[in-house]
């Protein structure tokens, strides 16, 4: 679950902000935007504050979803495949 999905999902976002700094916004603004935004939406998602995104921000989220993401990609969860990606881990060489 952590690599698969929590390292995949971060170096998405990362892959993100360097496209928007590749668009022209300030490298330093695109991080300290991203990363005070995803502090803020990690709490909220995970419920560790009492507070929502705005019903833009989740209209969003809804949109994006469907465009970022294969309909099959929970699949990752099935048991193959988890064990695949555990063999691909133990075998793989660090960077």
């Amino acid at each position: 679950m952590s690599e698969t999905c929590g390292a995949t999902f971060i170096v998405a976002l990362k892959k993100a902000m360097d496209e928007a700094v590749r668009r022209g916004v300030p490298f330093e603004a695109a991080r300290d935007f991203m990363l005070g935004h995803i502090n803020v939406q990690l709490a909220i998602v995970f419920e560790q504050i009492d507070w929502k995104m705005s019903e833009g921000a989740y209209r969003v989220i809804e949109k994006a979803t469907t465009r970022i993401f294969q309909p099959d990609w929970l699949n990752v969860f099935d048991p193959k495949e988890v064990l695949d990606s555990v063999r691909d881990i133990c075998q793989a060489k660090s960077k």
